[in-house]
């Protein structure tokens, strides 16, 4: 069976978890264990959806009253560093 990623949210929040899970080996971005990999990004991994991303309409701001969407939508955030992958990850808000 294969090994379990798990990212965590800053390098020391992922060398407790990994403490936790008895990962011990450290690699470049990564600390492995017999079940488990642990890494983590820098930076928030996803994040809120911007108003235009609902309905173009509501790209202008204005000061008259909102219909708010009921539910809300998340996209990844490029601009985060993953030691595991140098490549960001694309943004969706559809």
């Amino acid at each position: 069976m294969g090994k379990i990623l798990v990212i965590a949210e800053k390098p020391s929040v992922a060398r407790d978890i990994a403490g936790v899970l008895g990962c011990k080996t450290k690699g470049e971005g990564a600390i492995y264990g017999d079940e488990y990999i642990v890494s983590w990004a820098v930076g928030h991994l996803v994040t809120l959806c911007e108003p235009e991303d609902y309905d173009k309409s509501l790209k202008k701001w204005s000061a008259a009253p909102v219909n708010s969407p009921t539910a809300r939508k998340g996209t990844t955030n490029p601009s985060v560093y993953t030691p595991m992958s140098r490549n960001p990850a694309p943004a969706v808000c559809d």
